[in-house]
Parts: structure tokens; sequence; C-alpha cells
């Protein structure tokens, strides 16, 4: 069993796993999210809308969900994200889906996005929906 871990070792930083893709014609870096920049990603994927009584509800919305994991993970050699959030309208438009699909494949394997975790999402915005929806107030 390893060492305890203090403030500082924890706070480092470069802790975050990085993998070389292979495409066809060169290669990218694929690196694991921050906490941060996995929450910006999962809340990306949900949209508030309002029924017809004007309550709020959540909603999961899987559009763009690997060119928005793609600009969260795709890095340069030291690990820096190469992409700015909003490019992945720019990436979903230009990059090969084949493509796509190599570089999303490692980013959630590294980033430990299961199948189960992509189920979890949605069954959690489901839940909410109808936590929302009956909860009337009196």
């Amino acid at each position: 069993m390893g060492q305890l871990l203090n403030k500082e070792a924890l706070l480092k930083g470069d802790d975050l796993k990085k993998e070389k893709v292979e495409l066809e014609d060169g290669f990218v870096y694929v690196r694991e999210m921050t906490a941060h920049e996995k929450n910006v990603w999962e809340h990306s994927l949900y949209k508030m809308t309002k029924d017809n009584k004007g309550r709020q509800n959540v909603e999961m919305n899987m559009d763009d969900y690997n060119s928005k994991l793609a600009v969260c993970t795709i890095c340069d050699e030291n690990g820096e994200l190469i992409f700015n959030f909003n490019d992945y309208k720019t990436l979903r438009q230009k990059m090969s889906g084949a493509r796509m699909d190599k570089i999303v494949e490692v980013a959630q394997r590294i980033n430990g996005i299961t199948d189960e975790e992509k189920e979890n999402l949605l069954t959690s915005s489901e839940a909410d929906q109808q936590d929302n929806s009956n909860s009337d107030s009196a």
C-alpha cells in the first residue's frame, strides 16, 4: 500500500494520464481531464427546459458528446489542452467520424467513462426530471 498523500502532493497536478493516439496521417495526445474539466464536460451534456407550467426540467442532451469530450482531452506533448471548449462546434463539422471515434475511445478509457457511467448520466437526468415534475407546491 502507498503512502498518505499531503496537500502539496495532491495539488501537484502532474498525475494526469496522457496517451498518444495514432491516426492515419499523424498522431495526437489525449489526456485525462482534471476534476473541473470533467465537471464542465458533464454539465454540457444537460440542458434546462421549462414545462408548460413554467417549471424547470433537466434533460440529457447527448448531441456533440464526442466532440465535447475530444476538446476536453486532446492536448499537446506537455499535457496542455489545444482546444477551447467551444471549439467542439467546429470540430464536429471538420473531423471525420473515424478519427473522432479513435480519439473518443482513448478519452473514455483513460477518463474512466464506461458504458455504465454514460447510463448513469442518462438515469440521473431522467430522475431529476421526475423529481421536478412531482414537486408541486401547495
